[in-house]
């Protein structure tokens, strides 16, 4: 019955997520989507070509748009605009480029807002393949050749354009800002869709012209001349190419929309007297006569539509457009200076404060003399209340005469054993009370007493387990917060000096850098993540990061190190700041096993030294001439331990210094001798190249020998050499 009642709990809460999910398919920002997808789909290049489509179903593709219903749109409008042929190719192009990114699978880039998944190449391809085959069911021309070729660049062209419109309408009233292109994008995606109201007109005017001139009322009313101008050229020109129209067309729109934006302060009105008057301008200078290029009707009914618009309708596009003054005066950078510095100090005092807080906490938690004593104490507090509930217990007020030595001696077998029988809590009582117990055979209290005594251990010892889990985070919460404080506060400090930084000159020293990598046989990801990277102040970094074992989890972990040790460098964090948060980061998900081990080189390019940093890493290898020298550190990965002990060492380094780094991969490859390090110092004692990236291959190649042929693990190793710059 119980089972019944839980599929039904189950079987009623994916109808509402199925009820949810087809909602969220009908949000006001995605029928807006589908309407625009249908009428793009019905406009074509002289009613001819028709990329439009295919550039919009792949740019919903490359955003990771749900495309059931759009498909369906983009269909249903190619077909009123192209008949059974126009739906006849767009279904084979579509499915041409589904079934590539099905073989080939597209580079992902999640930290792309817009085209997350790089499809470009494949629709250009597919469409090119589509429109080349009709060729062979009639005359092979030239001509059908380049207009196969032209129509698949074209494609190509407004899918990048739409990939970085289609954020505008589908994130409209959630995301703040938009970036210029983005908003560009979005007005030539709209002004392609209101073509496909090109042949209706009212009384003689066009919708689409109509429209097109809002958009562009719109946007110079908003953003200025830069927006309006940039408007009027990328709706002009898809009009003048979508309708055959005079490249004139394309410069009346622009100028009016540069113009119209300059009296943007004047409001709606000014708006639309710069459009009017912009538009009077390229008339006379282009005919000379009285007859406008773009008609006076049309433009005042697009003005009328703009001073509807509400104020609070808007797109924001502050994130491209600085509105602060560019040479702010001494004396206000000196006072910005000063208020920025003592904010930057409070903010880095309060957090310190957090952090000790934190660490107070934590410390009162985790001392080890209290944890076992108060876990006995509440085990024993708790046995005491549930025997109150069997106050008719046989065995009651034996217990409870003596309650301090039993339940201590029975909580000591419980850490033990983890669990008491029946015949051991007897010998435990009759040991206390030095008398022998008469239970009947048939009774059932001792039973009850030991489900009471395992039950409350259980119970206490997730308490505790939980109890010290939760000191843990605060002692990791509290370095992470200790760490940040400093860095806030050698920010401030940075700030408040009142000597000019100067430029510094050329650094000393330049880097050659080479990298060989190979993934291990059978696994399809390589756990092995690496970075070679500049750092401020003329330092180089170079950093192998090694996730335990192979494939998707070993690389998540390698990647997270890697990628956090990137940014907190760059911003400014020091090393053993930098690898104690990392650590703290990667301890907190340690339940996944995303352990990774860090190996950092630090070259200073100006003084010409390497510091080392290794946390759990294999050994580096400086070659200078014929000698190596192995430098090592024995400690554990990241994750594994709260606070880690970390290896730093210094070096100075000579010209044409060889610097060899690796994972344990390279390392453990060979088998034959005991130290694993010695047979790759004797490798690189006998090359003779100085090509870093020779060296590089060579030291791979060998590796891969060891194993006959196959790597056994992941393989990655780094070679450079510093130069006189």
């Amino acid at each position: 019955m119980f089972q019944n009642i839980i599929n039904n709990e189950e079987q009623s809460e994916q109808n509402i997520n199925r009820k949810i999910q087809f909602k969220n398919l009908f949000k006001i920002n995605d029928i807006v989507l589908y309407a625009i997808a249908f009428l793009v789909s019905m406009v074509g290049i002289d009613n001819e070509l028709a990329p439009f489509g295919l550039a919009i179903f792949a740019a919903a593709c490359s955003n990771r748009i749900p495309i059931g219903i759009l498909y369906i749109f983009i269909l249903v409008g190619t077909f009123i605009g192209f008949g059974v042929s126009g739906v006849l190719s767009f279904l084979i192009t579509s499915l041409i480029l589904i079934a590539m990114m099905l073989i080939f699978r597209p580079r992902i880039k999640e930290n792309d807002r817009n085209e997350i998944q790089k499809l470009g190449i494949y629709l250009a391809i597919a469409t090119f393949a589509v429109q080349a085959s009709k060729m062979f069911f009639s005359i092979f021309l030239i001509y059908d050749l380049i207009v196969s070729i032209m129509l698949a660049i074209i494609t190509y062209i407004f899918y990048k354009i739409f990939s970085n419109s289609l954020i505008v309408i589908t994130k409209y009233g959630i995301k703040k800002a938009f970036s210029i292109e983005e908003v560009m994008g979005a007005s030539l995606l709209i002004s392609i869709a209101l073509c496909a109201f090109s042949k209706l007109h009212i009384f003689g005017l066009s919708i689409t012209n109509i429209f097109s001139i809002m958009i562009v009322l719109f946007l110079g009313w908003k953003n200025g001349m830069l927006v309006g101008g940039t408007a009027g050229i990328t709706i002009g020109m898809v009009l003048g190419i979508i309708n055959s129209a005079e490249p004139i067309l394309v410069a009346s729109y622009a100028i009016s929309g540069m113009i119209a934006g300059i009296l943007n302060k004047l409001g709606k009105i000014g708006v639309i007297i710069g459009f009017c008057v912009g538009n009077a301008i390229l008339t006379y200078v282009a005919n000379g006569n009285t007859v406008p290029i773009i008609t006076i009707r049309e433009i005042l009914i697009a003005s009328l539509g703009l001073l509807v618009i509400p104020k609070k309708v808007n797109i924001d596009i502050t994130e491209i457009i600085n509105t602060r003054k560019c040479l702010p005066t001494a004396a206000g950078r000196l006072e910005e200076k000063k208020e920025t510095a003592n904010k930057l100090n409070s903010v880095s005092e309060t957090i310190m404060d957090m952090a000790n807080s934190y660490n107070e906490a934590a410390q009162k938690s985790l001392k080890e003399e209290n944890i076992e004593d108060i876990a006995k104490e509440n085990f024993k507090e708790e046995v005491l209340d549930n025997l109150g509930d069997i106050s008719e217990n046989l065995l009651y007020e034996d217990i409870l005469t003596s309650a301090d030595e039993i339940l201590d001696e029975t909580y000591e077998l419980l850490r033990e054993k983890d669990e008491i029988s029946e015949n051991e809590f007897i010998k435990i009582l009759e040991n206390v009370k030095n008398y022998k117990l008469a239970i009947p055979e048939e009774s059932t209290d001792i039973n009850a007493i030991i489900k009471i005594l395992n039950n409350t251990y259980r119970i206490n010892k997730l308490n505790t387990i939980w109890k010290q889990k939760e000191a843990s985070n605060k002692k990791v919460l509290a370095n992470q917060l200790g760490g940040v404080s400093k860095v806030i506060s050698s920010i401030a400090e940075d700030i408040t000096e009142e000597e000019k930084k100067t430029e510094k000159d050329k650094p000393e020293y330049k880097l050659v850098v080479g990298c060989s990598t190979a993934t291990k046989h059978k696994s399809e990801v390589s756990g092995d993540t690496n970075i070679r990277t500049k750092l401020n102040d003329g330092k180089y970094m170079l950093a192998i990061s090694d996730g335990m074992g192979s494939g998707q989890v070993a690389k998540k972990s390698s990647t997270t190190v890697i990628k956090m040790l990137e940014k907190l460098l760059k911003t400014g964090f020091d090393n053993e700041i930098s690898i104690g948060l990392i650590n703290s980061a990667v301890n907190l998900n340690s339940n996944e096993e995303t352990y990774a081990t860090i190996d950092i080189s630090i070259i200073d390019l100006n003084k010409g030294n390497i510091e080392f940093v290794k946390n759990g890493a294999c050994p580096t290898f400086v070659k200078s001439g014929n000698k190596v020298e192995v430098i090592k550190a024995v400690s554990f990965p990241a994750g594994i331990l709260d606070k880690i002990d970390m290896v730093v060492y210094d070096k100075d380094l000579k010209e044409n210094d060889i610097i060899i780094m690796c994972s344990d991969g390279i390392i453990e490859s060979n088998t034959e001798y005991k130290n694993k390090e010695i047979w790759l110092k004797e490798l690189l004692e006998n090359i003779s190249t100085n090509d870093v990236q020779k060296i590089s291959d060579i030291i791979l190649q060998e590796s891969i020998d060891n194993g006959y042929g196959i790597a056994k693990d992941d393989m990655t190793v780094i070679v450079s050499k510093i130069m006189k710059a």
